[in-house]
């Protein structure tokens, strides 16, 4: 340390480890009711978009099978193709990017894209969250790392509170959770 002239590093670092401690040890509160709440209106968005996809379809598939996707929208559908990328098997791919470069070619991209969103913030966050919550504190203690990442960032793992969204409506909702 005194060799490479870092004292005052090492003294930084100490004192922002001492910080993250009593930040993992406090916990960050979470509203269960209100995130139960957020929860069943996304299930019962979920609902409605996956009957109006079905109905602007044609029929019923499963909305979360790339392979069935494909299917419905390039064959069934018959969505243009042109400009679109595809997977390393050469089949078109179904990737958000993609449908986005068609997302005026049918409504039924637009509500997919929406599903789509939809379902990661159920799947990835309010199912998830609600695991981490401590029923005694009511608060999650995740926990912080300073050496985590490249890029000198503070991560945070189990649960990782970085990938929280920071756009939109969803994201305003699942951030007003806590």
């Amino acid at each position: 340390v005194e060799e490479l002239n870092l004292a005052k590093v090492l003294e930084l670092d100490q004192k922002t480890c001492f910080f993250l401690a009593l930040m993992e040890k406090n916990g960050i509160y979470l509203d269960k009711e209100k995130l139960n709440n957020f929860q069943q209106q996304l299930v019962d968005q979920l609902k409605l978009l996956r009957e109006e996809i079905y109905q602007l379809a044609g029929k019923k598939f499963n909305l979360n099978s790339p392979i069935e996707l494909r299917e419905v929208l390039f064959k069934h559908l018959r969505l243009p193709t042109k400009d679109l990328a595809k997977t390393p098997k050469g089949n078109i791919s179904t990737q958000e990017a993609e449908l986005i470069k068609i997302k005026d070619s049918h409504p039924i991209i637009v509500k997919i894209l929406t599903y789509r969103e939809i379902f990661k913030i159920l799947t990835t966050f309010t199912d998830s969250l609600v695991k981490y919550i401590n029923p005694k504190t009511k608060r999650i203690h995740t926990s912080f790392d300073i050496t985590g990442t490249a890029t000198g960032r503070i991560a945070s793992f189990e649960p990782n509170l970085q990938n929280l969204p920071l756009e939109g409506g969803l994201a305003k909702k699942i951030r007003g959770c806590f």
